[in-house]
C-alpha cells in the first residue's frame, strides 16, 4: 500500500485487483518454521484533478438476445448436412 501511495504521489488510487501468496518453509512438526508473505496489487492512479478512474465492466451478450437472433442473420453456418432430394 505504501508503494501505491508513492506511485500515485498521494493523489489517491483505485485497486483493480491483486493477489497474496503465503509460503511456509520448514518441517511441519519441526521446531523452526518460517512464513514468507508476498502481495501484489494492480492500481489505477487518480488524475491531476484528483478524479478517480471509473471502471466499466465489459459488455456481455444476454442469453435471451442470442436465442432470438436466427443463425442466418449472424452469418453462422449450419453444421447439419443438407437433406437429400426425394428419390423418383
Amino acid at each position: 500500500m505504501e508503494r501505491a501511495e508513492a506511485l500515485c504521489k498521494g493523489g489517491g488510487y483505485l485497486v483493480l485487483g491483486g493477489k497474496s501468496v503465503r509460503t511456509l518453509y520448514g518441517a511441519e512438526l519441526g521446531v523452526s518454521q518460517v512464513e514468507v508473505r508476498k502481495a501484489e496489487l494492480d492500481v489505477a492512479c487518480a488524475n491531476r484533478r484528483g478524479d478517480l478512474p471509473t471502471l466499466v465492466p465489459p459488455a456481455t451478450p444476454s442469453a435471451d438476445a442470442a436465442s432470438t437472433v436466427p443463425p442466418a442473420a449472424t452469418g453462422a453456418a449450419s453444421s447439419a448436412p443438407a437433406a437429400a432430394p426425394p428419390a423418383p
